[in-house]
């Protein structure tokens, strides 16, 4: 019908197209150009069928298996000990995740073990003596020697020790039997008791279980752990120091 209403008019060498009036729904009128309405009826048509054939494609590749891609490991954390034997792991990350079946991933965590020596080796390696603060040694003795009298005194610092394993032996004494499992105890370092660097022996390392003994009660022994220092501080009463 469209062929039939194109009419072609040369002038001067150039093809007008002659516009027509064609209905539409609702009774309305429009003018086109027929051999443009063929050609946007054309273009249209491609469109749709590039549309549909990429519809198709994504439809065909969701249906494919996909394997799990990961990324490279990172590096090594550090050993998790600070003196001897502990473990060191390293992870990685999932870039793509499996589908419709395709290869699981792999493991993303590896861990092995490690062998620390650090400085703090020998402090871990120490044991700490302690007495009931009864046996306090900062009060003014009498008797003491005159190259004793001209000592520095030094101020004294604290420790929150948490109790983590006590011997039977422990029970014998009523200031020992105190020393019972996951019991916090303040344990002063005073200047007596002090060494060349100003510490105390066995004072312990941060949530690092270290090991004490009882001075004045033989085979009571066990381990705690650190978990505060306190400088120029003093241990309430009841407390333990350091021999």
């Amino acid at each position: 019908m469209l062929g039939s209403l194109l009419h072609i008019t040369h002038l001067k060498g150039r093809s007008v197209c002659k516009k027509c009036t064609i209905p539409e729904t609702g009774g309305m009128r429009r003018n086109i150009c027929p051999r443009k309405h063929l050609r946007a009826v054309r273009e249209n048509k491609k469109i749709q069928t590039h549309q549909t054939r990429q519809h198709f494609s994504s439809l065909q590749l969701s249906n494919f298996a996909l394997d799990c891609e990961v990324r490279p490991w990172g590096p090594w954390s550090a050993c998790s000990s600070v003196c001897g034997a502990g473990s060191t792991e390293r992870s990685r990350q999932v870039a793509t995740p499996p589908r419709n079946g395709g290869t699981p991933c792999p493991d993303l965590k590896q861990r092995r073990g490690c062998l620390a020596h650090t400085e703090s080796c020998s402090a871990v390696k120490e044991v700490a003596k302690i007495l009931p603060d009864s046996f306090k040694r900062n009060f003014k003795d009498p008797w003491r020697r005159p190259h004793m009298l001209m000592k520095e005194e030094k101020k004294s610092y604290c420790v929150q020790m948490r109790v983590k394993q006590v011997s039977a032996a422990c029970k014998v004494r009523p200031w020992s039997a105190g020393l019972v499992r996951e019991r916090h105890v303040c344990v002063e370092c005073q200047s007596d008791a002090m060494s060349t660097d100003n510490r105390c022996r066995g004072d312990g390392l941060k949530n690092i279980r270290t090991f004490w003994t009882a001075a004045s009660v033989p085979g009571c022994s066990g381990s705690w752990v650190r978990e505060s220092f306190t400088e120029d501080c003093q241990c309430p009463s009841y407390s333990m120091i350091f021999v």
